[in-house]
C-alpha cells in the first residue's frame, strides 16, 4: 500500500507562525501545490456540489476523499484524492485565519494536506456512499456569519467515527466546520471535539437543508 504522509498536525503547521511574510518554504519541493484554488461546482462521487448542495453532501464528500487518500496505493491516487480535498475546502476562509508569511497556495496547501493525517486511523468508519453516511452526518449551529454579507452562513457537521480496535470508548467525534463561500457550501477546517466521544446523547433531528 502507498503510506500516505503521517505527520503530527502541530509539527506540520509550527512553521506557519514563525516564518517570514511571503516566504517559500523548500520544504514542499517537489510536492504538487494546486494554482490559485477558487470555489466553484464540481462532481465528486455522484454529488453535484453546486449552490444548492448541503453542508453533509460537501462532508460527505470530503470525508470520502480522505478515506481514498489514506488507503491510496500509487501516488497518482493519492494526488487524486487531495485535489477533491481542495475542491471542498472554502480557501478564503481558511487563509484568513493565518498569519501571511507564505504564498497562499502554500498556506492552503499545508492545511488541507494535514487533514488526511488528522482523521486517518479512523477512515475504516467512513461509508462510501452518501445514503450509508447520510443519517450519520449531524448539523449543529446554523448561523449567520458574522460581518459577512447577507445570508452568509455557517454550520458544523458532527460525525462520530469508530476505533479501529472496536472498543466503543475509543470512538470520536469529527466537527467539520462549514462555512458559505461564493454561495457553495465549503470546509473551512476539522478537528475533534474535545469532550464528547459519542453522538449518542444528541438528537439526530436533522434541520431543514441549506
Amino acid at each position: 500500500m502507498y503510506k500516505p504522509r503521517i505527520l503530527v498536525v502541530a509539527v506540520g503547521l509550527y512553521f506557519l507562525a514563525t516564518g517570514t511574510s511571503c516566504s517559500r518554504d523548500v520544504r514542499l519541493a517537489g510536492h504538487h501545490i494546486p494554482k490559485n484554488v477558487q470555489v466553484k461546482t464540481v462532481t465528486h462521487y455522484g454529488q453535484v456540489l453546486d449552490e444548492s448542495a448541503t453542508p453533509e453532501q460537501v462532508a460527505f464528500v470530503l470525508l470520502r476523499a480522505i478515506k481514498e487518500d489514506f488507503e491510496a496505493t500509487t501516488p497518482q491516487d493519492r494526488t487524486d484524492a487531495l485535489n477533491i480535498q481542495f475542491d471542498v475546502c472554502a480557501p478564503d476562509a481558511i487563509i484568513s485565519k493565518l498569519n501571511n508569511i507564505l504564498t497562499r497556495d502554500e498556506l492552503l496547501y499545508h492545511v488541507v494536506h494535514h487533514w488526511t493525517p488528522t482523521v486517518g486511523h479512523y477512515v475504516g468508519d467512513i461509508g462510501t456512499e452518501f445514503d450509508q453516511m447520510e443519517s450519520r452526518l449531524i448539523r449543529r449551529g446554523l448561523r449567520q456569519v458574522t460581518g459577512a454579507a447577507e445570508g452568509v452562513k455557517e454550520c458544523k457537521i458532527l460525525v462520530e467515527l469508530a476505533d479501529p480496535s472496536g472498543d466503543p470508548n475509543a470512538s470520536v467525534v469529527l466537527a467539520l466546520a462549514m462555512i458559505q463561500e461564493k454561495n457553495h457550501w465549503r470546509v473551512g477546517r476539522l478537528a475533534f471535539a474535545p469532550t464528547i466521544r459519542s453522538l449518542a446523547a444528541l438528537s439526530t433531528t436533522k434541520p431543514s437543508n441549506h
